[in-house]
């Protein structure tokens, strides 16, 4: 309007002057983004609506035009302004930073705390959810499962066999959904994210032995199958399981939650955090048992279920040498605990040679 006047978008329109309308589309365009950028008002709708309304109005135009050369000079415009506008914003969302690193080790220190079934400092009233929230913790920080993963589990989750090479006993899981037309959480139902995600991996035998204790003793009595019920006996749903970390986020100490702001984290804990420790620390153990680095990628791949294109395993090896784990762990239990210790909170460390 500023350039042409009020009636600008009318005569140009009708009068199906494109290089005009180019023009006043990118001026407008210019001037709404330094609004926003001055305000910080949203005006994303305002701007979709302008430009979709020009560009319907001249693509209904042409299709009456029986000039044929200024029929396909305005084809050839609208083309190239969609092109143009189609991912423009006048309000461009900030990119969210996606941090794939291992908590720090104070934090993990005080979840082990706040979540051990007989700790003092555990928020839970009952001995079911502290039994069932430190089995959920087990299987997050411990087997990097993802939270859908964790809630499709089985009472019978944990498999026990004899290993054919050793002759000791052998625990693992199988990370699948059986409950697809029987599960009754129909609010955020919990789902497998892909068929590399449906897999076996195996247990420590104090993890196995927990999630058993739990299963047996603590679960009590359901009609429904799944491992992790909620207080009434149906099966835990996603937002029952964001509450229990929404919780233990608010006991955090403030040393803990500045360690987490340091590492470019939220002051607040959520399940997937789990899993990104989870795959560090078992990148540096496949490492340190000698393992290349395309091995050590293949391995992650079938563990945490990701897909054969994806690059998660790629962003999770950068996490590694970004921190690297002095202490890795093993199948055992304790060296896991001690592995998870040694994350140091903030600051590079050198990589490998």
């Amino acid at each position: 309007m500023e350039l042409y006047g009020y009636d600008v978008l009318d005569r140009f329109i009708a009068s199906l002057a494109t290089d005009e309308l180019d023009r006043t589309l990118e001026a407008y365009f210019i001037a709404e983004r330094n609004r926003a950028a001055r305000s910080g008002a949203d005006i994303n709708r305002a701007w979709r609506t302008t430009r979709d309304f020009i560009l319907e109005t001249l693509q209904d135009l042409s299709h009456t035009s029986n000039d044929k050369a200024k029929l396909h000079e305005l084809s050839s415009h609208i083309k190239r302004w969609e092109l143009r506008y189609r991912n423009l914003s006048p309000n461009p969302i900030p990119k969210r930073i996606h941090v794939l690193r291992a908590l720090p080790a104070r934090v993990i220190e005080e979840l082990y705390t706040l979540f051990k079934p007989d700790s003092p400092d555990n928020p839970f009233r009952s001995e079911p959810q502290r039994w069932r929230n430190m089995a959920i913790l087990l299987c997050l920080l411990h087997q990097g499962l993802r939270r859908s993963e964790a809630l499709l589990l089985a009472a019978d989750a944990v498999k026990t066999g004899t290993d054919e090479r050793t002759l000791k006993p052998r625990y693992w899981m199988n990370v699948q959904n059986q409950f697809e037309d029987e599960d009754p959480r129909y609010c955020d139902p919990p789902s497998i994210k892909n068929s590399q995600s449906i897999r076996q991996i195996p247990l420590s035998r104090e993890v196995a032995e927990y999630i058993d204790a739990y299963a047996t003793n603590y679960r009590g009595r359901s009609p429904h199958p799944q491992l992790f019920l909620n207080n009434r006996g149906a099966p835990l749903g996603v937002r029952g399981l964001g509450r229990i970390f929404d919780r233990v986020s608010t006991l955090l100490s403030d040393d803990a939650k500045q360690a987490l702001q340091e590492n470019l984290r939220r002051p607040r804990i959520s399940a997937h955090d789990f899993r990104h420790t989870c795959a560090v620390i078992r990148l540096a153990h496949f490492r340190a048992h000698g393992n290349d680095e395309d091995d050590s990628l293949a391995q992650l791949r079938a563990f945490f279920g990701w897909t054969y294109t994806s690059n998660m395993p790629r962003l999770y090896a950068r996490a590694y040498w970004e921190r690297q784990i002095e202490t890795v762990w093993n199948d055992d239990f304790d060296a896991h605990v001690d592995a998870l210790r040694t994350i140091e909170p903030g600051g590079w460390k050198e990589c490998l040679s």
